[in-house]
């Protein structure tokens, strides 16, 4: 199946009363992406992630981010698994490490104009607001247009990107820094500043 998605970053939560953006949920999810030496998918610009979602579990496959000069698309497959701690043992004991993880506070949302779009805002540490609308290309764009958004402002990043850039930007010498984009690594270092 692709995914095909705009990500924006917002500075505030006024999308959700300018589009009259109905909650579905909210949830704290916690991503770790795999990888290992044999395929090295990072490396393909491709994805093993397990989620945690609440109290549900997810696993994803994610291919190479396609061509395209305003909106994220790739193949992605994500099941429901029946525990992260399940999936962390499969893939541990298959011989995939952990690369990356990642913590965010996600507001699940639909629209009436546009009801097969999936649209959420991501409350990430560090980096911030992001808005993504994922569905189909011709309805991601009339969300995109009807709402006033430059398509010169579209993301093509993923947040560990986003967050590496922030990294160097505020000079942050975490050791592994692609293992702290978490609430607990930003709370220790705000603690670290006072």
């Amino acid at each position: 199946m692709k995914e095909i998605e705009a990500k924006l970053k917002i500075s505030d939560l006024a999308i959700i009363e300018k589009a009259n953006l109905k909650k579905i949920k909210e949830a704290d999810v916690f991503d770790v992406y795999f990888d290992n030496e044999f395929l090295k998918l990072k490396a393909q610009d491709k994805v093993l992630r397990l989620r945690k979602e609440g109290d549900k579990a997810y696993i994803a496959y994610k291919g190479a981010r396609e061509k395209h000069k305003d909106l994220i698309v790739r193949e992605e497959i994500e099941p429901t698994i029946s525990s992260f701690e399940d999936g962390q043992l499969i893939l541990k004991n298959l011989g995939f490490y952990e690369i990356v993880r990642v913590e965010k506070k996600r507001s699940f949302f639909s629209i009436e104009k546009f009801p097969s779009l999936s649209i959420t805002i991501d409350d990430y540490p560090f980096i911030g607001l992001f808005l993504e609308i994922e569905g189909e290309e011709q309805e991601v764009y009339g969300f995109l247009n009807d709402f006033g958004f430059d398509l010169e402002n579209t993301i093509q990043k993923n947040c560990m990107e986003i967050f590496l850039d922030y990294c160097k930007e505020n000079k942050l010498n975490f050791e592994n820094p692609e293992k702290h984009l978490t609430f607990e690594d930003e709370s220790n270092l705000k603690l670290v500043k006072i």
